[in-house]
């Protein structure tokens, strides 16, 4: 509490009787625990196999960098923004008196998994600071740097947090070689489900609805290929080999005009398929967050 101005007198070990090793004071309040980890820590043995990461939040601490770069409607001012695991933001320290009642426009989503695959927005998009996510409209996407989608008959993991998906055939992430059979890699919705889609040997099934994990998963070489909505298994089918290309490679848009238009609030990425208790399991630490 604050303590009028004039001389004090303190007292230090009136009516004790033992030993005191340290006593310090501080003129403010002192944090001594600052909770760096992220929202998906425990997975943390799954870092090295992202190939893509974006969040509005600090997913694991392994990453240091900024989240977002967000420009303000006012005056077109930028700046980077990071975030803890619960989308609080941590720099900058003026973030409340910056961003004041203004439209937030995410001009990059930075990419958490290291590989520094960061999205640049066209058109758009926004970020949603009240509800800690990113606000894609009819024709907003992020086109990505190359290297995120894994290529060939490899191996794959993709888990996009949405909430509403606004259209029939929103698309959330795309690459490859549209209308070429098998070189594409696309997860979207499909009406009422989603589809994985390599353009041909799609797999199209779950049920479509706001606030869901969607997944697919591969296991390459033709084995056992999978979808998940909020972490249970909608579907597992043997298919054929891939031929995956790179290019196009996007979040919020898959081929044409397949636009997200809605809100997500995290993409990721791997270069392995993930288990079915894996898959569950950081679905439904997505959701708690």
């Amino acid at each position: 509490p604050t303590i009028a101005s004039g001389a004090k007198m303190i007292k230090i070990g009136e009516d004790y009787n033992g030993l005191i090793k340290n006593l310090k004071f501080w003129n403010y309040a002192k944090r001594f625990f600052v909770d760096i980890s992220g929202v998906l820590e425990s997975y943390s043995s799954f870092y090295t196999n992202l190939t893509g990461a974006y969040s509005v939040r600090l997913l694991f601490s392994n990453y240091t960098g900024d989240h977002v770069r967000i420009k303000r409607s006012s005056d077109n001012a930028e700046l980077d923004v990071k975030f803890d695991k619960n989308g609080v933001v941590v720099t900058p320290t003026d973030w409340t008196s910056w961003s004041g009642s203004d439209t937030l426009y995410v001009m990059k989503w930075y990419d958490q998994s290291g590989n520094n695959k960061f999205g640049t927005a066209v058109s758009n998009p926004t970020y949603d600071k009240t509800n800690k996510r990113v606000v894609f409209d009819t024709d907003d996407y992020f086109n990505l740097q190359t290297g995120v989608a894994p290529t060939g008959d490899s191996a794959y993991s993709i888990i996009a947090y949405h909430n509403t998906l606004g259209n029939d055939a929103s698309g959330i992430f795309g690459s490859g070689n549209f209308s070429t059979n098998k070189q594409t890699l696309a997860l979207r919705r499909n009406t009422s489900g989603y589809s994985n889609y390599w353009w041909g040997d799609d797999l199209q099934t779950g049920t479509y609805g706001a606030n869901t994990v969607v997944s697919a998963t591969y296991r390459a070489s033709g084995t056992t290929r999978s979808l998940y909505t909020n972490g249970v298994a909608s579907s597992t089918t043997t298919t054929t080999t891939r031929n995956g290309t790179t290019g196009n490679e996007r979040i919020g848009l898959t081929h044409t005009n397949e636009y997200l238009n809605g809100e997500l609030y995290e993409l990721l990425v791997f270069d392995t398929g993930l288990s079915a208790s894996t898959i569950s399991g950081i679905s439904s630490t997505l959701k708690t967050y």
